[in-house]
């Protein structure tokens, strides 16, 4: 699968549910077991947006940072039932900059992680997409 056809399975996949829950509400998802999030640059262009997914107990959750040509990622991964494993990825409009981590947490575990990077184009990272597999 390109990176193209990721962002826009992802996308579509829960484009109604994170658009709801990030734009119309203003904070993160709360509705149960949502698979996945996409977090866009706030208007003004730097700030920090929060997410939060769930798979029955097991969560992912954490803040974006936009900060100019920058995005930092942090949060934690917890595993109730089950290892679980995020995948977390950044990019702007046109998809030549890309960046994507798959923090992951042992059964009974909660594991941290926090990571960012640069997209030197003009407007840097526009999007951040997190995804909760169920498999």
């Amino acid at each position: 699968m390109t990176v193209r056809d990721k962002v826009a399975r992802v996308t579509a996949a829960g484009a109604a549910v994170a658009t709801f829950a990030v734009i119309a509400i203003g904070s993160p998802a709360t509705a149960a077991d949502i698979r996945s999030q996409t977090v866009t640059r706030p208007n003004g262009g730097n700030g920090t947006v929060p997410f939060r997914l769930t798979y029955g107990a097991s969560i992912v959750e954490g803040d974006v940072t936009f900060s100019n040509r920058s995005v930092t990622i942090s949060g934690y991964v917890k595993a109730v039932s089950a290892t679980r494993e995020a995948d977390i990825f950044a990019y702007n409009g046109n998809v030549s900059c890309w960046l994507e981590q798959f923090p992951s947490a042992p059964v009974n575990t909660t594991r941290f992680f926090d990571f960012g990077g640069q997209c030197n184009v003009p407007g840097g990272f526009s999007s951040v997409t997190v995804w909760f597999p169920t498999n």
